[in-house]
């Protein structure tokens, strides 16, 4: 067995101590800027409070690197057409006072998802209106009864693309500041 290359690869895992990490260990942890320049990234726990939808309701979501698309509870989801476009209504639920917001949307394409039990599922997919933080945008979200899970609001990769990095360490860290119907990437 050759021991030189085990040898190299443990060198490299050791922690070095120089002057200069000792003096960024000594600064402590890093901290969040209060004010962020426009463009930048915001640094977001993984679980967040987000306004939700024009109606502004505040639920809890997920932040999820490894989900591409959002997700949102909705119940009674029915499909229609309206003028011949293809069109959904469906239950919100508030989670403050539990009362149902009816929203209509026009459906922007459907997915097929993969269920646990290996069959799949034809869902909807809308566009909301979000806010996390101060990042405000139209977001393609599935509907789906997602009563099972503890969070309403499932927070995908489209959804945070150039605007937000999840902090896997912290929870709740900044809450909604948008106004209603303003964009803000």
């Amino acid at each position: 067995m050759n021991v030189k290359p085990l040898l190299l690869s443990l060198a490299v895992m050791l922690p070095v101590s120089s002057p200069a990490t000792a003096d960024l260990a000594a600064s402590g942890p890093a901290t969040r800027p209060d004010v962020y320049e426009p463009g930048a990234k915001r640094l977001l726990g993984w679980v967040e409070r987000a306004l939700v939808t024009d109606a502004g309701i505040t639920v809890k979501a997920k932040l999820d690197s490894g989900a591409r698309t959002s997700s949102l509870d909705a119940r009674n989801i029915e499909r229609f057409k309206r003028d011949g476009e293809e069109m959904v209504r469906f239950d919100f639920i508030n989670p403050g006072d539990g009362r149902k917001v009816k929203v209509e949307r026009p459906v922007v394409r459907n997915v097929r998802i993969r269920e646990h039990g290996g069959g799949y599922q034809r869902r909807p997919v809308v566009e909301v209106w979000l806010c996390i933080g101060d990042v405000a945008r139209d977001v393609e979200v599935t509907l789906a009864d997602r009563r099972g899970f503890i969070y309403p609001l499932l927070v995908g990769r489209r959804a945070m693309e150039g605007a937000i990095v999840i902090d896997p360490e912290e929870t709740f860290t900044t809450p909604p500041t948008c106004r209603l119907g303003v964009y803000q990437p």
